[in-house]
């Protein structure tokens, strides 16, 4: 019942912040909820969804290679974050593999397809290709953790899960393709410390285009699991209407003869 993001939000805003979701309400956040609240090995809780595998630029390297795909590599941080947002702002699809694979059936940050909320066929490019979906259905979107208190009419209390908001009038332009009839958005909660780099792009696209927010869904096919490994995400990629994969520090574009001139 709770993993209703209508009756969730519903709930939160009739009782306040004093109310707690489950970071994963459906039945397999039972035994997750079971290894939150208890000690791990070190003595301390875990705090977070972000419990599978991560990879190495080494390990990821290694399937680009074998895969003999094209690929720009970039060792500086900020300059990957301003290559992906300008990408964004062209219009572009991204799919983003970052740090540890999440727990449970919602992007976290880690595992997402991303898309600039302000373009005109943002809603056409995620719901009819990669997501194969109705155009009206809702598009989950994570802010910038500087500037969501900004433009949501009340502040989300979960730190996990998703809950709608209300966008306040003058962002609404900059979040066209996800507003719903309501001026509501579908909003991902994001937790800086499972999703660091996501967070840091999205604070580096708005710096560049102020908009203050991003579309993210799961990096994965229809019907299909999130993309848990370098490959998967490679062939999840390829076999979808995504545009650019980043993934660790490495970059990749299907227009690969566009890539160091789009990406430098």
């Amino acid at each position: 019942m709770f993993a209703n993001r209508r009756l969730s939000s519903e709930l939160s805003r009739l009782l306040g912040d004093g109310l707690a979701f489950a970071a994963v309400p459906e039945p397999a956040g039972r035994a997750l909820g079971a290894a939150l609240s208890a000690p791990s090995r070190c003595g301390e809780p875990l705090s977070g969804l972000a419990l599978g595998p991560a990879f190495s630029d080494v390990e990821i390297k290694r399937t680009l290679d074998n895969c003999r795909l094209d690929y720009v590599y970039e060792p500086d941080w900020h300059r990957l974050f301003q290559r992906t947002s300008k990408l964004l702002s062209q219009g572009k699809v991204v799919a983003w593999f970052q740090g540890s694979m999440g727990f449970g059936p919602r992007a976290l940050g880690t595992r997402s397809i991303l898309c600039d909320p302000s373009s005109r066929y943002a809603r056409h490019n995620i719901n009819e290709y990669p997501r194969q979906t109705a155009l009206d259905e809702p598009l989950p979107v994570v802010f910038a953790p500087s500037v969501a208190t900004q433009c949501l009419m009340r502040p989300l209390t979960s730190r996990l899960g998703v809950m709608d908001g209300a966008v306040a009038a003058e962002w609404r332009d900059r979040l066209a393709a996800t507003l719903d009839w309501r001026h509501f958005v579908r909003v991902h909660a994001l937790h800086p410390d499972q999703a660091s780099e996501l967070c840091q792009l999205l604070e580096c696209h708005y710096q560049r285009s102020q908009v203050p927010a991003l579309i993210e869904t799961n990096l994965c096919g229809p019907g299909e699991p999130l993309a848990c490994t370098p490959r998967d995400a490679v062939r999840t990629v390829y076999s979808s209407a995504i545009d650019v994969l980043v993934i660790g520090r490495f970059v990749l574009m299907k227009d690969h003869w566009l890539l160091r001139s789009d990406v430098g």
